[in-house]
């Protein structure tokens, strides 16, 4: 697997978690400490979504939703609960 494969498939796993610590990157994708420690370098500068948690592992913050400035003065907009699959529908 290639380091690209690898930055990948950890996103996507941090992704559908919300949370994983590197313990579990390194049992999943067989990493030493320094194969773990490049991967998080490069999650952590890539990613503005990806912060450090008290050094135990990785946390995905999703950006907050920017409201278009025609929803802004729409009553239904602000009380409508976001949500990843809700996101870009009309309702």
């Amino acid at each position: 697997m290639t380091f690209e494969e690898l930055l990948d498939q950890a996103l996507a796993m941090l992704q559908r978690r919300g949370r994983v610590t590197y313990q579990a990157l390194k049992l999943q994708f067989q990493l030493d400490d320094e194969h773990l420690e490049a991967l998080t370098d490069a999650l952590l500068y890539i990613y503005p979504q990806v912060h450090d948690e008290t050094g135990r592992g990785l946390v995905w913050t999703p950006a907050p939703r920017v409201v278009a400035a025609e929803e802004a003065g729409r009553f239904d907009a602000v009380l409508r609960p976001w949500s990843p699959y809700s996101a870009g529908r009309d309702g």
